[in-house]
């Protein structure tokens, strides 16, 4: 997400805010479950969310520092 943050910086006219409500939708949903789980992720940050494939799917990572 970070290397996304600063392309649209760069070119701002490229994203919507369709695709970026898309995008804080799926971290929010994301983080919920975790929590759901009893698991708190200590260190996010736009370096630790990762988005995969055309479709920009969320993924959420560096879980080695959460606790219960």
């Amino acid at each position: 997400m970070e290397d996304l943050i600063e392309k649209q910086a760069r070119t701002p006219n490229e994203w919507t805010e369709k695709k970026a409500l898309k995008l804080v939708s799926q971290l929010v949903h994301g983080m919920a479950y975790v929590h759901e789980k009893g698991i708190i992720h200590r260190d996010l940050k736009p370096k630790n969310v990762f988005i995969r494939g055309n479709d920009h799917q969320l993924l959420i990572g560096d879980f080695d520092i959460s606790g219960k």
